[in-house]
């Protein structure tokens, strides 16, 4: 899975939520589960307000992840819309490539979009000409959407519409995921255990991780027979930015 998105989108952290899934499932029963969570980056970096436009991820980088019965390679990359500039934008993109050529193949690209932005911002349009750009026309096919910061579909304010112009009519309603991610809730609730006590913080949290849990499940289903893409990126490496 090639995991991208527009900086600022929540792709990290929806990373951090695919590497704990089997924690996910299990706070279901339980608030001691919370501190089974592992953290690829820092949760006060990923929150910093005066860095939250800088991209968290310098490079693009494979983790392996499991999530219900699928076994990923998740590949995170760096987002885009660096507030560092265009200069930034090009390099990751370099890095993206360089290490999409190192794999024959791909399932399924994941990319994760702010539900709660009424509109595509020229950076994420950047980002989806880009990539649109990068890989071979079969690849699209096996597109879905992430909506990050957005519970339910009506809670959306972002036009899914805009896809259709980069992927076509592949990306349909059923290749959308909306996902309230409860893992930024976790150190909310340490710090709210003493105001409210175990029993609330934690029933809130057993709500969160269970709907998420389905969410997951289900993107799991839609993905799991998606075929192998090859990148066949040999001439990628001369693309003009």
């Amino acid at each position: 899975m090639l995991l991208i998105g527009e900086t600022g989108s929540g792709k990290t952290l929806f990373l951090n939520l695919l590497y704990n899934c089997a924690t996910v499932q299990a706070l279901g029963s339980g608030f001691g589960a919370l501190e089974r969570f592992k953290q690829f980056n820092d949760i006060e970096l990923e929150n910093a307000q005066a860095l939250s436009m800088e991209s968290k991820t310098d490079d693009a980088t494979l983790y392996n992840v499991a999530v219900g019965d699928l076994n990923i390679g998740v590949i995170d990359t760096p987002g885009f819309g660096d507030s560092r500039g265009f200069k930034q934008d090009k390099t990751n993109v370099q890095r993206i490539i360089s290490t999409l050529k190192r794999e024959d193949y791909i399932n399924c690209v994941c990319l994760v979009i702010h539900g709660r932005q009424p509109r595509a911002s020229a950076s994420l349009k950047y980002v989806l000409s880009e990539i649109t750009a990068i890989l071979p026309r079969d690849i699209l096919d096996n597109v879905i959407v992430v909506f990050s910061n957005t519970a339910y579909s009506l809670d959306l304010n972002f036009d899914p519409g805009v896809l259709k112009g980069y992927f076509g009519e592949e990306v349909a309603m059923v290749k959308m995921f909306f996902v309230e991610n409860p893992y930024c809730r976790l150190e909310k609730a340490k710090a709210k255990l003493g105001q409210l006590g175990i029993d609330r913080v934690a029933k809130s949290l057993k709500n969160a991780f269970e709907q998420t849990s389905e969410v997951l499940t289900e993107m799991c289903e839609t993905i799991k027979d998606f075929p192998q893409a090859h990148t066949h990126l040999s001439n990628v490496s001369s693309l003009t930015l």
